[in-house]
């Protein structure tokens, strides 16, 4: 990534090169800082000055704080939760002193800073005077879990039932479980919880984990993370992987181990891809891509529901939209679904392209939904395999079988209708509104 340009061979001391290049690294270190002070003492003045607006004009402050940090987030092109983390972190200086003296002047970084605001922000003006002083001495010397962990004893070691006191109150509101999506095929899983329940879990996933013989082949980490899915199954062991059957040490373990719930995930993929003629991936509810082999997998257990959408062409100028310039086919949905072959029950329009402004942008629009329906059968001509070879399908057979479907049509035209060609999906009265 980075040119060395030689640095450390011929005549240049590579060990004088390594002292000079970190010497720049803790000069550019100190400027971050520096920099970092400048951006959250920023944002704070736009909140300040939003906050100043709303009680002006008798607005609700909570509604101020938000569109605040939503606006920053736009501007800085940042997540809400780092502008909050900079506005938190911003205000509870104004009750640390010496360390607000030592952040303004590039000497600690931003993660000991949020790590000082986050534990002493539950302290009183009192105990924050008698302890800040070591507190800041150890944030020089500790990195940030170590230093989150002093610092705890430091008020425990002064005002011990105010530490408690703070203490409850921070497991009582900080407990929490969330996965966040990271796009490449993973999410992250995190759970907060108090000592003793962090402490329990990681003893009951150890203990799983460690229900395989040797010779398995997964990794520790990859051992526990399957320990925790089991575990989240209510399954006491794991299966052991090593292949070797009666000779394996912890043979019938697990013996006819009871079938796993399948999964409750909404999964939104095109018809085309459902029936292999296409790749395109389809993607979960937040938007994740999916890979188009799983989506089509996991199709074959899930329930179907279509849903018939169209593009509409948007005027960014004038902020109106504009009669539909095309209409695509049905989407697939699920809770953990996708859509049937035939439309759910809606014919399947054909597209229609219309002489709309190539450089307008399109936004979809969901215009009908089908009945939701048990999975089907997904082609197997035209799926790819899992696995290391994945061939793609040749343009000639995707040719073959759509010539292959319009003759089918064309002969017996009924089929193109679907299930229920009258459009009411087979009921023969109004339902009622719920």
């Amino acid at each position: 990534m980075f040119e060395s340009g030689g640095f450390g061979a011929g005549t240049i001391d590579g060990n004088s090169c390594v002292a000079g290049l970190l010497a720049v690294a803790g000069r550019d270190r100190y400027q971050e800082n520096v920099c970092r002070v400048r951006v959250v003492e920023s944002v704070c003045n736009v909140v300040e000055i939003r906050l100043a607006d709303a009680d002006d004009r008798g607005g609700d402050p909570s509604d101020a704080l938000r569109d605040a940090v939503c606006e920053a987030a736009g501007a800085l092109r940042m997540s809400w939760r780092q502008i909050r983390s900079f506005t938190d972190t911003g205000f509870a200086l104004d009750r640390l002193p010496l360390t607000a003296i030592r952040f303004s002047c590039g000497m600690l970084d931003w993660s000991h800073v949020t790590v000082m605001t986050s534990v002493l922000g539950y302290a009183s003006d009192e105990t924050i005077k008698a302890i800040e002083f070591d507190a800041v001495a150890a944030a020089a010397r500790f990195n940030a879990p170590s230093l989150r962990k002093k610092l705890w004893r430091l008020w425990m070691t002064y005002n011990p039932d105010e530490a408690a006191v703070a203490r409850a109150m921070s497991a009582r509101t900080g407990r929490e479980v969330s996965v966040r999506q990271e796009g490449d095929g993973t999410a992250i899983l995190r759970a907060q919880l108090t000592d003793l329940e962090g402490a329990e879990a990681d003893a009951l996933i150890e203990e799983i984990a460690g229900t395989v013989c040797k010779s398995d082949p997964r990794s520790l980490r990859q051992l526990r993370v399957d320990g925790l899915l089991a575990l989240l199954h209510s399954e006491e062991v794991l299966e052991c992987h090593c292949h070797r059957g009666e000779q394996c040490p912890v043979f019938g373990n697990t013996d006819a181990p009871p079938p796993r719930r399948g999964h409750l995930v909404q999964i939104l993929v095109d018809v085309q891809t459902v029936l292999g003629l296409t790749s395109s991936p389809a993607v979960l509810a937040d938007g994740t891509p999916l890979d188009a082999d799983l989506a089509r997998l996991v199709a074959k257990d899930a329930q179907w529901q279509a849903l018939l959408t169209e593009l509409v062409t948007a005027m960014t100028s004038s902020g109106v939209t504009v009669p539909p310039s095309v209409t695509a086919p049905p989407s697939v949905t699920a809770p953990s679904s996708v859509t049937p072959p035939d439309g759910g029950g809606i014919r399947l329009p054909d597209a229609v392209l219309s002489n709309s402004p190539v450089d307008q942008p399109l936004s979809e629009r969901l215009i009908g939904r089908g009945r939701v329906r048990r999975g089907g059968i997904v082609p197997r001509a035209f799926t790819r395999t899992l696995g290391p070879e994945r061939p793609e399908i040749s343009e000639s057979v995707r040719a073959k079988f759509s010539a292959e479907l319009l003759a089918t049509i064309e002969n017996d035209p009924a089929l193109a209708a679907g299930m229920f060609p009258d459009g009411h999906g087979g009921l023969t009265a109004h339902r009622q509104a719920r």
